[in-house]
């Protein structure tokens, strides 16, 4: 449900501003289904950058084509030289980056940065986050922030009622507001898939077969 929001929003700001293609990079992108889910979208390349060299090599394997591209990178090191992306997306990532907060106002980026985090999480419900307790308060910093709400379910919310449980708050930054809270639905429904193949690039489809009748038969 965040890479369909993510989806969404950034088709959104292609279509208002006339773009015809765009370069995203997907931080944290992990095995690479996410980024190779954004790169439905028409005129979309996607990189997707991730420091497990495992989860790197398996989507060079099933997710890599001629609109996405992956590598191995710590963003503690890559941020120094990395380039100016039109899009910058990641998912569940900021909580794990030491100072994550300042150091993601620090990433290059054209059009829009799209970034989420865990909505006021205390410490030690997760510990692997390095951030707790994080509100709208920590990004007032930022540039033009927006601010969307999921719940556990994958639904997302403009403004949540104090009887909905959010777990994910996500920031939405722009040069220039051209995209508005008014441009969502007071509601945005989870994403459900629409056939067994929705992760796969249909090319890719029977190696991933091949790789999970293998893995099945040794087991």
């Amino acid at each position: 449900s965040s890479y369909e929001l993510f989806r969404q929003i950034i088709e959104k700001h292609m279509r208002k501003n006339n773009k015809k293609t765009a370069h995203v990079l997907d931080l944290g992108c992990g095995a690479g289904w996410g980024s190779a889910y954004l790169a439905h979208i028409k005129g979309v390349k996607v990189t997707g950058v991730d420091i497990g060299v495992a989860a790197i090599e398996y989507a060079k394997t099933y997710h890599k084509n001629s609109k996405t591209n992956f590598f191995y990178a710590d963003i503690l090191e890559y941020i120094n030289y990395m380039p100016e992306y039109d899009y910058i997306i990641s998912r569940n990532m900021v909580e794990h980056v030491p100072d994550g907060i300042n150091l993601f106002k620090q990433l290059k980026w054209k059009e829009m940065l799209l970034v989420d985090v865990p909505y006021k999480e205390s410490k030690g419900v997760n510990l692997y986050h390095l951030l707790h307790m994080v509100d709208e308060t920590h990004f007032k910093d930022y540039e033009n922030p927006l601010f969307l709400y999921q719940d556990l379910e994958g639904i997302v919310y403009k403004t949540p009622s104090q009887d909905i449980y959010i777990n994910i708050m996500f920031i939405l930054c722009q040069h220039k507001p051209t995209i508005l809270l008014n441009d969502f639905s007071s509601i945005i429904p989870a994403w459900k898939p629409q056939n067994d193949y929705e992760y796969y690039d249909q090319s890719q489809a029977g190696k991933a077969r091949w790789f999970l009748g293998n893995r099945l038969r040794v087991h």
